[in-house]
């Protein structure tokens, strides 16, 4: 095999009848763009005001795969943040980077996997929330992000599914 870059310093593989190879993980960030692009776009444009993700932490996140985790959890995360929006899962805030976690439902060390459906971008404040044990604690991040009833419902499930003790 040959590589050779292209016009935008991208590598190509070129076998021996020179076709073109990508890799699958760089096929799968092509169309994950794509969806969150316009799939967002014409789901904005058909309903209720919606905004488009944005671009630059979906291009961070997938320049920045999580280490010594599974291909499938990090083209997941790609999935997740551009289906929830860009926004919490619980508090419905927009996720920045620093300041947001790829949540297991189900937690691993219970037999959570890294499907698609058992992950869920969260802020760092809620992720901290769902795991804090602390009363104290407790408290203090409940202040930070003043979650309502309905939220408060989906916080407690996560708890639940983690075998910690719900808020009340």
């Amino acid at each position: 095999m040959k590589t050779i870059k292209n016009q935008h310093s991208t590598a190509i593989k070129l076998n021996k009848r020179g076709r073109k190879w990508f890799s699958i993980y760089a096929a799968l960030v092509l169309i994950i763009a794509l969806f969150c692009t316009v799939g967002m776009t014409a789901y904005a444009a058909s309903n209720d005001p919606v905004d488009v993700v944005n671009t630059g932490i979906l291009t961070y996140l997938m320049r920045n795969p999580i280490r010594d985790r599974s291909v499938e959890y990090n083209d997941n995360r790609l999935s997740l943040y551009c289906g929830q929006g860009g926004k919490c899962a619980i508090s419905d805030q927009i996720l920045e980077i620093g300041y947001m976690h790829c949540h297991h439902i189900v937690p691993r060390q219970k037999g959570g996997t890294d499907e698609y459906w058992n992950l869920s971008f969260v802020t760092d404040t809620v992720h901290r929330l769902i795991h804090a044990t602390d009363e104290n604690t407790i408290k203090s991040l409940l202040s930070k992000v003043n979650l309502d009833k309905k939220q408060l419902a989906k916080l407690n499930k996560l708890r639940r599914l983690a075998e910690i003790a719900e808020i009340a």
